[in-house]
This record gives C-alpha cells, structure tokens and sequence, in this order.
C-alpha cells in the first residue's frame, strides 16, 4: 500500500486530493461525462446514494457510543 492512500483514509487521485476535493475542485457534469461515459445520471445516482448511506452510518455510530456509556451506567447501577 502507497503512503499517498493509507489504508485508513480516503484514497487519493494521483496522490494529491481525494474524489471529494477532485469532486468539488471540478465540478463534473453531463457534457465533460459522455467523453468517458453515457451514464453520468446513473453515476450520480450512485453517489448520491452512497452519501446517504454514510450519513446513516455515521448516524448510527454517533447514537451507538453516546448511548454506551449511559446504558453501561445504568447496569452498573441496577447490579448494585
């Protein structure tokens, strides 16, 4: 594995910044897409997809270890 994407974060094009800065830095749309490929749509269906899906996760995560602590006290509470 490169140091230039570390497997713990984003990977990186070229080394340098990762598809969220390229992403932004660019703003890719339907005319620049069909020089690679007819399905930009379906593409940015996906994204947005998995954006969503990483919202939930993190979501998920925020809940998951705020609640653990007060569920762990709570035990430790009622066992006494």
């Amino acid at each position: 594995m490169s140091e230039a994407n570390p497997p713990w974060g984003a990977p990186r094009i070229h080394g340098e910044l990762t598809f969220i800065e390229w992403f932004k830095a660019t703003q890719p749309n339907r005319a620049w897409a069909e020089r690679y490929h007819p399905e930009f749509e379906g593409a940015m269906a996906f994204l947005a997809g998995s954006k969503k899906a990483q919202r939930r996760r993190i979501a998920f995560r925020v809940i998951v270890i705020g609640l653990a602590p007060m569920v762990i006290l709570l035990v430790y509470y009622l066992l006494q």
